[in-house]
């Protein structure tokens, strides 16, 4: 399992691809992603202490995605600054830890869909295996074929990364 780029790592320690397929992998994925970004101000901002039903109606008073499902009450939530900014007046208020993150763009949400394409587009251009060891992706849960993997790493650039999943599939292992 990876978390977020580190999933390119993960995909080559389970065997997908090797170590310079997966440096130039992330290089791809990271130019795609700040072309998606170019045109708006967003960003990502972490809050800890809440409820489910207290980031639902976070994100949908000021128009976030959950980026980054940790666990039940922690979350990474990603949108417009302005809006994270708001957000984070109002978690703070309810006793939760909100913390805006150091980061340009709003990964693992809508403002990255057009990233997906132009991943997908240097994964097809890339041998991908079957993974040789267990591989748990953000996007896809378990990833048992070279098509899985492709799937799973381009689409886990908008959308949310699912750690606890992630880590309940690893629990599940033992």
């Amino acid at each position: 399992a990876g978390y977020s780029v580190g999933e390119i790592a993960a995909f080559a320690a389970a065997g997908v691809f090797d170590a310079p397929t997966a440096m130039s992998l992330a290089s791809a994925r990271a130019a795609c992603m700040d072309a998606a970004a170019a045109g708006a101000s967003t960003g990502l901002l972490g809050v800890s202490g809440a409820t489910d039903a207290g980031l639902a109606a976070l994100c949908a008073r000021f128009d976030l995605e959950v980026a980054i499902r940790i666990d039940p009450g922690s979350a990474v939530l990603g949108g417009l600054r302005d809006c994270l900014q708001a957000a984070a007046a109002e978690g703070d208020a309810r006793g939760w830890h909100c913390t805006p993150l150091k980061v340009s763009l709003a990964s693992h949400t809508r403002w990255m869909r057009e990233a997906v394409d132009g991943f997908d587009g240097s994964l097809a251009a890339t041998a991908l295996q079957r993974p040789a060891r267990p591989l748990a992706s953000n996007a896809l849960g378990r990833v048992h074929t070279a098509a899985d993997a492709r799937t799973a790493l381009a689409h886990q650039i908008a959308q949310t990364v699912r750690w606890d999943v992630c880590m309940d599939l690893i629990a599940a292992q033992r």
